[in-house]
């Protein structure tokens, strides 16, 4: 006991010391000096300066040595690996972000959002088998390259997610084997073989075990349970719109690289009779991740079906336009100067009677007009809690780029971003003061010009990128992928494709 006090005394009296512990991750001065022992310095308390950093660079090396061991044995077996996790508990943080949402999901499955008793032994029949089999799909590389490594973006964290779901499998895992070389090909095979009763799913449906535990990725895996089972999507009861055998059929054969929600509105439009540019443009839109108010919708993908000399690069901005009218509620200011929430100005908008002439008129002079409809300070919200991002790089001609990704906190950095890149994001102002939405901006600026690249929205709720666009709803960059996906990664923010 004696000695014990003596040590806390010690500590109490010599700040310097104790936060040399502390840089060492040591607790006491008996660690201290069994460590000083086991690493070959000095056991004495009192040292200069330059022993204590020799013994603080000793410990980073000692420390990044056994992290390169650990994920070259990670690199090495990661099957192996992952058969050890399910045989035993422990947590170490030189694991790969993969490896341990792996543990996390292994120990914490969830279905339907409801936490479920670990299934271990499940888990463990799995990996063995693909050990067994020498599968390729494990390898922890991001499932879709251009999303990096954003949570669930990889087939390692898709197993507890699979096995969480066994009862839903119709055959037996024995009996898979691998025909496919590449890792997706073979990720693709073995969801086919455990969930589809009939022939194979589309390639776009398997991002729904790659995308989370949310309640949103929950609603799509059941979607995909539904069709494994050989049904028809136009039975599906939880589908957010009316859909049509015909709709379903094109669902079917949506392209293989937009989400789920995206192939909803493209099976819609083209059980429509619309055709593919039509299609591509309408998944672009708010339409593909706003599902309310389908019937004034569905009459205005009539309307533009009929119209087939509609610009479909104007797609986005008419059915933002079209939103902001019928939907959008007003901000006005009472007679004590408050701002106050009224009616949508045209809440019993329709389309009948709009040429396409006309509408192009509407929403150009609505554009161009928009920083004029808000009254600047009114309207301002906290930040959602994100992390913004910022990065500076040098090309090998040795010239400086530095790019950031901000939030957007006000009515009026809203408007002034509509305004400056061409598209109307003005109209999520009403989401974002609610929580339910927020705008980011990434901005590229060099030693001669600052410029806005994209415009980004976010789910605060779901931590989900929902879209982004360039100027005028422009497809991004493969340098602004790659931003936006070092800053998903970074912020720890599910992706949309």
């Amino acid at each position: 006991m004696a000695i014990r006090r003596t040590d806390q005394h010690i500590l109490e009296h010599d700040p310097q010391l104790k936060r040399h512990l502390e840089q060492l991750g040591l607790k006491t001065l008996r660690e201290y000096r069994n460590w000083c022992v086991a690493n070959g310095f000095c056991r004495k308390l009192d040292k200069k300066d330059r022993q204590r950093r020799q013994e603080v660079q000793h410990a980073q090396r000692k420390t990044a040595v056994a992290t390169m061991v650990r994920k070259r044995r990670e690199a090495r077996r990661p099957l192996h690996m992952l058969l050890d996790l399910c045989r035993r508990n422990g947590w170490d943080n030189s694991w790969s972000p993969a490896v341990q949402a792996f543990y996390h999901l292994s120990r914490h499955p969830m279905i339907d959002g409801r936490d479920l008793k670990a299934d271990l032994s499940t888990l463990e029949t799995l990996i063995a088998h693909l050990i067994k089999c020498k599968v390729r799909l494990l390898d922890g590389d991001p499932y879709y390259p251009a999303l990096g490594q954003h949570p669930g973006n990889t087939a390692i964290e898709a197993l507890p997610l699979i096995v969480a779901y066994h009862r839903y499998w119709v055959r037996p895992l024995r009996n898979w084997k691998p025909t496919g070389r590449t890792p997706r090909r073979q990720f693709r095979e073995l969801l086919n073989h455990l969930f589809v009763r009939y022939g194979e799913l589309p390639p776009f449906l398997e991002q729904v075990w790659l995308a989370g535990t949310g309640e949103r990725q929950a609603d799509m895996r059941r979607l995909y349970l539904f069709l494994a089972a050989g049904n028809n999507l136009a039975y599906y009861r939880a589908m957010p719109i009316d859909y049509t055998k015909k709709m379903a059929h094109h669902f079917m054969q949506a392209p293989r690289t937009i989400s789920v929600e995206q192939a909803i509105r493209w099976g819609e439009v083209k059980g429509m009779g619309g055709d593919d540019e039509l299609a591509h443009a309408v998944v672009q839109s708010r339409l593909a991740i706003d599902f309310q108010n389908y019937k004034f919708w569905n009459v205005v993908l009539q309307w533009l079906i009929r119209h087939p000399e509609v610009d479909h690069a104007r797609v986005g901005a008419i059915i933002d336009y079209l939103h902001f009218q019928r939907f959008e509620p007003q901000y006005v200011l009472t007679g004590e100067g408050r701002p106050e929430t009224g009616a949508p100005r045209e809440p019993n908008l329709t389309m009948r009677g709009r040429t396409p002439e006309t509408l192009r008129r509407q929403v150009e002079r609505w554009q161009a007009t928009s920083q004029e409809r808000f009254v600047y300070r009114l309207h301002d919200w906290t930040p959602c809690g994100v992390a913004g991002y910022e990065l500076l790089e040098e090309d090998a001609q040795g010239e400086l780029t530095n790019w950031t990704i901000r939030e957007l906190l006000s009515s009026k950095a809203i408007v002034q971003e509509g305004a400056a890149m061409g598209h109307c994001v003005a109209q999520y102002i009403g989401e974002c003061q609610n929580g339910d939405a927020s705008i980011w901006s990434l901005q590229r600026e060099t030693a001669t010009h600052k410029s806005r690249a994209l415009t980004i929205e976010l789910c605060p709720k779901s931590r989900y990128v929902v879209q982004f666009s360039g100027h005028h709803n422009r497809s991004p960059t493969d340098d602004e992928l790659r931003i936006i996906s070092n800053w998903t990664r970074a912020a720890k923010l599910q992706a949309v494709e």
